[in-house]
C-alpha cells in the first residue's frame, strides 16, 4: 500500500507500519525479544536489530515481499503479510536463534553465507536485492530465487578507493538507493563521509562528485521574524492561546510549567525541551523587533511543593523599540516537548509525548511589567 510506510525499529527488534491516512502506529511483525526466529504468527516472530528494509513483488506475482537487513543476526530475513510468514534467507544460525555470533565474510547459499552486521538492503529487482554487509565493507547481492549471496564489490577491508570491483574499498557502508534503470547502486558510504557510486554490471566504484551542490543554508536564528524557525512540536500539539504580552518597554518573564498525571515519572535519559520565537502579524510587522532570550533550553523536572512532578523552564521576552514602533502587534510562539512514562520509564512500561504550543500577542503600546512572572501551565496527557 502506498499510504503505509514500514519502520525497521532496532531498539525494539521489531517492524512498524505508519498509516498516513490515519497517523496511526503499530507494531506488525515482531515480539521484541531479539532473536533470529521465524513464525507465520507475525507476533511471535524475532528480529535482532533490524536496520535496513526493502519491499519487491514476489517472485510468483502473488503479492509483495519485504527483505530485512536483520543487523545483529547478521542476516538477511523476509517477511510477507499474504500470506503472513517470515523466514531466513542469508546468514544466521538456523538451529539457534537466540545465536547472535553467526557472522563472517562468505559467499554462499542459505545458512552457509556469512555477513557481519548488515545495516541496508535495497530491491533491485524481484529476483535481486542488494546487501550493505556493512562490517565486512563490502556490497553483494543477493540471488533471491537461489538464495545466494556474491561479493559485488569491496575487498573487505575499510578504505576509500575507487576501482574496480576486486580493488574498491568502502568503511561501513550502511544505506544504499537504486537508480531508476536498475544500473547504478549508490551507497551511503558512512565512514568515508561519501556518497559512492556502484555500477552493477561490472562492479566499477566512483565516488560521487558533490562539488557543484550548493551549501545549505543556515538555519534561522530562533529570533527570526518570519516564521520559519524549526518547529519543536508537530502539527498535533495541543494549540492554546496565551495572554496578551505587554511590552512597551523593557521585558515580560514568563515561566513555562507542564505537569506530569499522577502515576507518571519523567522518561529516564530522554530530554524535554521547549523553544520559543517571535512571528510577525502582515501589519506594522516591520517596525519592531522582539527577542526571546535565550531561544531555547531544557525542561528541568523539578518537584513543586511535594504536589507532584513537574517540568519547568524560564523564558526571557525582550522588545527593542526601533523608529515608530508604537501600535505595532507581534506573537511570540511557546512550545513545549515533554517525555515521560508510567512507573518511572522502566523496559517494559508505557512511555509517552505530550508537546504544546502557546501563541502569546504582543503589543508594544501597553506598560510592560517583570513581575509577576506569565505562568503557561499544561497538564500532560494520561494515556
Amino acid at each position: 500500500r502506498e499510504d503505509v510506510v514500514l519502520v525497521a525499529m532496532a531498539g525494539l527488534h521489531q517492524i512498524w507500519a505508519v498509516d498516513l491516512n490515519t497517523g496511526v502506529v503499530r507494531a506488525v511483525a515482531g515480539s521484541g525479544r531479539e532473536l533470529n526466529a521465524n513464525s507465520s504468527v507475525l507476533s511471535q516472530a524475532a528480529f535482532a536489530q533490524p536496520s535496513g528494509l526493502t519491499v519487491a513483488p514476489q517472485l510468483d506475482g502473488s503479492g509483495e515481499v519485504v527483505y530485512i537487513a536483520d543487523s545483529e543476526s547478521s542476516s538477511v530475513r523476509s517477511l510477507t503479510f499474504q500470506p503472513p510468514n517470515t523466514r531466513t534467507i542469508v546468514g544466521g544460525d538456523p538451529f539457534l536463534s537466540a545465536n547472535l555470533f553467526a557472522f563472517g565474510d562468505v559467499d554462499g547459499v542459505g545458512a552457509a553465507a556469512r555477513l557481519q552486521h548488515p545495516l541496508a538492503v535495497v530491491a533491485i529487482s524481484p529476483e535481486t536485492v542488494a546487501v550493505a554487509d556493512s562490517y565486512n565493507h563490502k556490497i553483494k547481492l543477493l540471488d533471491v530465487r537461489r538464495a545466494a549471496i556474491t561479493t559485488l564489490a569491496g575487498t573487505g577491508a575499510p578504505g576509500y578507493c575507487d576501482g574496480d570491483s576486486r580493488s574498491a574499498q568502502f568503511a561501513e557502508p550502511a544505506g544504499l538507493a537504486v537508480s531508476p534503470d536498475g544500473r547504478v547502486l549508490y551507497v551511503a558510504d558512512t565512514n568515508n563521509n561519501a556518497i559512492r557510486t556502484v555500477d552493477i554490471a561490472s562492479g566499477q566504484v566512483s565516488t560521487l562528485d558533490l562539488s557543484s551542490v550548493p551549501a545549505a543554508a543556515p538555519p534561522p536564528s530562533p529570533d527570526s521574524r518570519d516564521g520559519r524557525v524549526p518547529r519543536l512540536t508537530s502539527s498535533r500539539a495541543t494549540a492554546l492561546a496565551g495572554p496578551a504580552l505587554a511590552l512597551a518597554s523593557g521585558s515580560q518573564r514568563c515561566v513555562v510549567r507542564l505537569s506530569i498525571p499522577t502515576g507518571y515519572k519523567p522518561t529516564a535519559d530522554a530530554q524535554s525541551k521547549w523553544q520559543a520565537f517571535a512571528v510577525t502579524t502582515p501589519t506594522g510587522a516591520a517596525a519592531a523587533l522582539v527577542e526571546v532570550t535565550p531561544p531555547s533550553g531544557e525542561l528541568r523536572w523539578v518537584n513543586a511543593k511535594g504536589e507532584g512532578i513537574v517540568a519547568q523552564a524560564e523564558v526571557e521576552v525582550e522588545v527593542k523599540r526601533r523608529g515608530d514602533a508604537q501600535g505595532t502587534v507581534l506573537e511570540v510562539v511557546v512550545e513545549a516537548l515533554a517525555y515521560y512514562c508510567r512507573n518511572g520509564g522502566g523496559k517494559s512500561d508505557l512511555c509517552l509525548m505530550d508537546s504544546v504550543r502557546w501563541t502569546l500577542p504582543v503589543d508594544t503600546t501597553a506598560a510592560s511589567r517583570r513581575d509577576p512572572p506569565l505562568v503557561l501551565e499544561y497538564i500532560l496527557a494520561a494515556k
